[in-house]
């Protein structure tokens, strides 16, 4: 239950590794731009931020940029940030989870290129990205769960998810994309979650679906166009299905 200014003193903890203030619900605690810039600045061994529900809303984007190759983990979910998020933070070498969710002001691109190679969790759900969704994503090896719901995207969802085998999560919802589903997505045998609700999709699921994710318990695709009568499938176990 702490609250106010967070004190720029704390960028003095130089040999600091992580740092968690993060709250559920509504923080009572809040940076200004001076001090978070003087964080990102002089903790050069940080791996691991968490600030969830921090009021951030007077930093400015730009000052991540200060973090270094050694961040690993960053969690800003609702903090009201706002602005265009630099797309190089998506590209730090050791970066393996990044969460900026319920920031409905933050927006940005998606890197078209040099991804952060050992990342495993992106969640920009409740976000203001834009573009396409770029063919880079192929590149993720080690993506487990992938969570872009509620951004304002555009143009088809891209055929380079079939070769990540670690990916149980993807979402989709609410991303204005249209065209079909690529077939290769139906590779991923450790797929558990699927969402595409709330789209332009259009096409037919092959026969061959529930056999072939094996591991797929929610698939929802609804509000979209349609794809067939999916009481036709025969389903060799549970399914939530929407």
């Amino acid at each position: 239950m702490f609250s106010g200014l967070i004190p720029n003193q704390i960028s003095q903890l130089s040999s600091l590794v992580s740092l968690d203030l993060s709250f559920v619900g509504f923080s009572n605690l809040r940076f200004d731009a001076q001090g978070f810039e003087m964080l990102a600045g002089n903790l050069t061994k940080l791996r691991n931020l968490v600030l969830d529900y921090v009021d951030m809303s007077d930093v400015a984007v730009t000052s991540f940029l200060s973090f270094t190759s050694s961040l690993q983990h960053l969690s800003l979910p609702n903090c009201q940030l706002h602005g265009e998020f630099p797309t190089q933070l998506f590209q730090l070498p050791n970066l393996k989870h990044i969460d900026l969710s319920g920031n409905g002001n933050l927006t940005g691109y998606l890197p078209n290129t040099n991804w952060s190679g050992a990342l495993e969790v992106l969640d920009l759900s409740g976000c203001g990205f834009r573009g396409s969704i770029p063919s880079s994503f192929g590149d993720l090896t080690q993506i487990i769960s992938i969570d872009l719901s509620g951004n304002w995207l555009q143009g088809q969802i891209p055929d380079v998810f079939g070769n990540l085998n670690t990916l149980t999560s993807l979402r989709f919802s609410s991303c204005n994309l249209s065209g079909q589903i690529p077939i290769t997505l139906f590779n991923l045998t450790e797929l558990t979650l699927l969402d595409f609700s709330h789209n332009h999709l259009e096409g037919s699921l092959p026969t061959w679906l529930f056999t072939s994710l094996s591991s797929l318990l929610d698939l929802d695709l609804s509000y979209n166009k349609p794809y067939g009568p999916i009481d036709q499938f025969q389903m060799p176990r549970s399914i939530q299905i929407v």
